[in-house]
């Protein structure tokens, strides 16, 4: 009880032990709070991947292409721990929206069908989420023509979040929907062939 006593005499007769304790406790609440913010932000990071990539993305090194996707793909799909499975090929472009409206994008060819087995794409699809039927690029039956190739638009292409609330302009995005716009990417050389191992 003594030493206690002394101690807090100590401490309040001394306030420079006083300044540099309450420096330490707010050096650790200020990195608790940084390490629990990086926490959220590395999760919601993880689960937004998860959610458009799937869970395993196999690519190889620069220069070097898979070949035979299809087969792969069924060589992925046997194995126990793989449920689906999808091939996936990304390329540089530039879309034009409009009269001087270009932006840069990233451009995604994908098996629509297969896609949605290994991510969540449906559920980012501002008309189709709610339908119970598949996912599909072209419109309803009988509108589609065969002379024009449909696909999706990112919403970050199109708009910008509000810095306030963080959410987007929906519909200044709707009215994009059916319109056309017009795609320039680079020609993918054939770089050189990647052998996968026997699997056998």
């Amino acid at each position: 009880m003594l030493s206690l006593l002394l101690s807090i005499k100590y401490l309040l007769k001394t306030k420079i032990v006083i300044l540099s304790i309450l420096a330490v406790a707010l050096s650790c609440a200020l990195l608790i709070c940084i390490s629990s913010l990086f926490a959220g932000f590395i999760g919601a990071l993880e689960n937004a991947a998860s959610d458009n990539l799937g869970d395993v993305k196999i690519q190889p090194y620069p220069g070097a292409k898979i070949t035979d996707s299809e087969d792969f793909v069924k060589l992925l799909t046997v194995l126990d721990d793989v449920e689906a499975a999808t091939p996936v090929v990304s390329t540089q472009g530039l879309l034009l929206l409009g009269k001087g409206d270009v932006r840069k994008v990233t451009v995604w060819g994908i098996d629509l069908q297969t896609q949605s087995e290994v991510s969540k794409i449906k559920q980012s699809l501002i008309y189709q989420s709610d339908l119970s039927d598949p996912p599909r690029f072209a419109p309803a039956d009988g509108e589609s023509e065969e002379d024009k190739v449909y696909g999706y638009i990112g919403i970050g292409v199109l708009t910008k979040p509000d810095p306030v609330t963080d959410l987007y302009d929906l519909d200044y995005a709707k009215s994009f929907i059916g319109s056309t716009a017009v795609l320039m990417s680079g020609v993918m050389d054939n770089g050189f062939e990647q052998d996968r191992p026997n699997t056998a």
